[in-house]
């Protein structure tokens, strides 16, 4: 393992050769565990002889290559109904996820694979969740980017620009409910865009499956672009909640941290479209006064236009 030490105060000179090592702590944080050194400062360099030293653990898979898939060709059709059983599905290599936590990298019943399609104008992601208990997956909201904390869970984050910075994020639940967002630190994605993308889910004897598409147009991405950033991550809120991951199935690392992605391959073919997007919508009231007035109605409509002119330069109105 390999120890990054954080201080919580200055450095100072000639601490570090004086300090006295006493033992190791452990303690919780987020959906994972910090280690801790109890250290002992000399009485000159501190007030308190005592202090807590947080240290991040991680594993040397830090240096290790990223894990890699390849996105298949459709060479069929679709049908959006959670089940993978076109034959294209079947065609598409797998791979599975690991677990993250609590304990990283141990076996779970809670076995996922993922499989990718990809056409010219859009990307097709099919999973199967096996669950030991298929009558506890738990299922709290249908809203869209509601809070899906307590749900059972996959998750995508897309890198399409290669920069290991920047990206997407989609989430659904159990039922198909579906969250998604921006990406632009490692720890977090700003849920206030939303996107042009569907998914369905199933039960199956032994979980459930999910079908999601996502297509190119709702997108930005540079053209051309053979590999792009991907992690893949499930969560399980009962049991002592537990999450799986694709890539960096470590405690210390973050969903959102696309400098630790994988690499999905087989993405140069995509194309971007016109790059229009047009959102019609609807609105509609009614008012009444009892006992003053009849009932009124009152109802509006118009839509929002997006135009990407570049992959980077986007205009709405």
């Amino acid at each position: 393992m390999a120890l990054r030490v954080c201080w919580a105060s200055p450095s100072v000179s000639g601490l570090e050769d004086s300090i006295g090592y006493i033992g190791t702590l452990e303690r919780k944080f987020a959906h994972g565990f910090a280690h801790c050194v109890l250290v002992q400062i000399p009485a000159e360099y501190r007030h308190s002889t005592l202090v807590f030293c947080c240290i991040a653990v991680t594993s040397i898979a830090d240096a290790a290559p990223q894990p890699r898939a390849v996105a298949t060709r459709l060479s069929g059709s679709i049908t959006l109904d959670g089940k993978l059983d076109e034959p294209s599905w079947q065609e598409a290599k797998s791979f599975t996820l690991t677990q993250q936590a609590p304990k990283p990298g141990q076996p779970t019943p809670y076995a996922t694979e993922v499989r990718v399609l990809v056409a010219t104008d859009a990307i097709y992601f099919g999973f199967n969740c096996h669950d030991p208990k298929p009558g506890s997956i738990a299922i709290h909201t249908m809203r869209r980017d509601g809070d899906e904390s307590g749900d059972d869970t996959v998750s995508i984050v897309l890198d399409t620009y290669g920069d290991r910075r920047t990206g997407y994020f989609f989430q659904i639940n159990a039922a198909g409910a579906r969250v998604d967002g921006l990406i632009d630190n490692p720890e977090s994605a700003s849920l206030d865009w939303d996107g042009i993308w569907d998914a369905r889910t199933a039960k199956t004897a032994d979980g459930w499956s999910a079908e999601i598409v996502i297509p190119s147009r709702t997108l930005s991405f540079a053209r051309g672009l053979e590999q792009w950033g991907l992690n893949v991550e499930r969560f399980i809120p009962r049991s002592g909640r537990t999450w799986l991951r694709w890539s960096s199935p470590t405690l210390d690392s973050f969903l959102y941290d696309l400098s630790r992605a994988g690499v999905l391959g087989g993405m140069g073919d995509l194309e971007q479209g016109k790059g229009i997007e047009l959102i019609p919508y609807a609105t509609g009231k009614s008012s009444q006064f009892y006992g003053a007035s009849p009932r009124s109605w009152q109802a509006s409509e118009g839509g929002d236009v997006t135009w990407k002119i570049t992959p980077q330069l986007v205009s709405s109105m």
